[in-house]
């Protein structure tokens, strides 16, 4: 491992330790319904969706309910994947000249349940085989999607711990609208600003061929989609960063304290 690297694991090592106390804090004020900086634009929002929805946020579930319903989010966004996958050639935004790697029955599946569990495993070369339309509904909306029912479930299973007991464990549906619109979405898009900022390219553009000279004098072209740039990076490393934050404050009092001990 070189200097380069061994630097990034440092500073990646330092922002955890020193974000755990304050982002701990603030899970902890999120998932138990405290006032937060973002409520005023956020909360109009949430109750909007369970509106929609029908679901009552009052309402706690056992341990039981709460993972049927995590799991059949989980296996109606797998499904959904899967369509939107298979039927990528018949979507806006496919170029069959550029996108030549074919979703077969079993590459499509695996990608839809790596992206639907958050593992997010790509078994295929990215620009030469999803459209734009896979990636921004199909693995983007997962990252997000999949990403906030896990977050949900982790911290249903700290008020496990916590709550010693009880009953109850939060209620599922309430913890993943919260979890997606208090937490991933403001931080995907203040990631994805910093990625503008840096020039990288997210539009529906046409493939565009890029000329790379090589140390050696060689230049060789590559074909090159923009896509989803800034959003899916600024999700998908804003969901890694978290699962470790939320992994490193779980033992601690920042993330399972009093208002997380509470049940209905």
């Amino acid at each position: 491992m070189d200097f380069h690297s061994s630097a990034q694991y440092v500073v990646f090592l330092v922002l955890v330790t020193i974000l755990v106390q304050p982002l701990g804090g603030y899970l902890e004020r999120v998932f138990s319904r405290r006032r937060t900086a973002f409520d005023r634009v956020v909360s109009p929002i949430e109750n909007a969706v369970y509106g929609l929805t029908g679901v009552d946020p009052a309402r706690e579930m056992s341990a039981r309910e709460y993972g049927c319903c995590f799991l059949m989010f989980g296996l109606t966004g797998t499904l959904l994947l899967y369509g939107v996958l298979r039927l990528q050639r018949v979507l806006p935004w496919f170029f069959p000249e550029y996108q030549t790697t074919p979703l077969s029955p079993d590459l499509s599946f695996n990608t839809a349940v790596s992206f639907s569990t958050t593992t997010t495993w790509q078994a295929y070369a990215g620009e030469t085989t999803m459209s734009y339309v896979s990636q921004m509904v199909g693995l983007c909306a997962q990252n997000f999607l999949a990403g906030a029912a896990g977050l949900a479930v982790g911290m249903a299973f700290i008020r496990g711990f916590a709550r010693d007991l009880a009953e109850t464990i939060g209620n599922f549906w309430v913890d993943l609208t919260r979890g997606l619109l208090w937490i991933l979405l403001p931080g995907a898009l203040m990631g994805a600003v910093v990625l503008i900022w840096q020039g990288v390219p997210m539009n529906f553009h046409d493939y565009t061929i890029a000329c790379l000279r090589s140390r050696w004098d060689r230049s060789s072209s590559i074909c090159c989609g923009s896509g989803a740039g800034d959003i899916r990076v600024a999700i998908r490393d804003w969901d890694t960063f978290l699962s470790v934050v939320i992994a490193s404050a779980s033992g601690r009092t920042a993330i399972a304290p009093k208002g997380l001990l509470k049940s209905s």
